[in-house]
């Protein structure tokens, strides 16, 4: 089985795995947002690490809130959008049996385009707390 399969697959998973989240969030009424501990970096230092806001952006995109998402950490909304492209294509090239070969394939500009997306974030929610004493990520 090559790569790609085997992360299409993967995704399927992730896919029926956030949906069990949000169903136990909902149903049960259980907060997986409290399950994680808070950032050490932030702890110690009163600033925010480069992946700072990343739970909370994950946790606003499963509940469909986008903007608040961009917020938290537009890595996220990012990354989304690349494993829907990637599950969406994959699928249309699986089911059309090869007949469309549509599937994304990977790019070392994604990856550079994460990466100064969180570099902008990490400057941008400390540089407003650092010279204007504004916190863009306080709950």
């Amino acid at each position: 089985m090559d790569n790609r399969k085997i992360l299409y697959l993967l995704g399927w998973c992730g896919i029926g795995g956030m949906v069990l989240l949000v169903l136990a969030e909902n149903l049960l009424g259980i907060s997986f947002g409290i399950l994680w501990p808070p950032c050490l970096f932030h702890v110690l230092t009163g600033y925010y690490c480069p992946g700072c806001g990343g739970t909370r952006a994950f946790l606003s995109l499963l509940h469909g809130k986008l903007l608040d998402s961009l917020k938290y950490h537009p890595v996220v909304l990012y990354g989304a959008g690349l494993f829907f492209w990637f599950m969406g294509s994959s699928t249309l090239e699986y089911v059309s049996k090869g007949r469309y070969s549509v599937a994304m394939k990977f790019r070392k500009r994604y990856v550079v385009i994460a990466l100064v997306l969180t570099a902008i974030h990490f400057l941008g929610v400390n540089g407003c707390l650092f010279f204007f004493g504004v916190d863009l990520l306080a709950k």
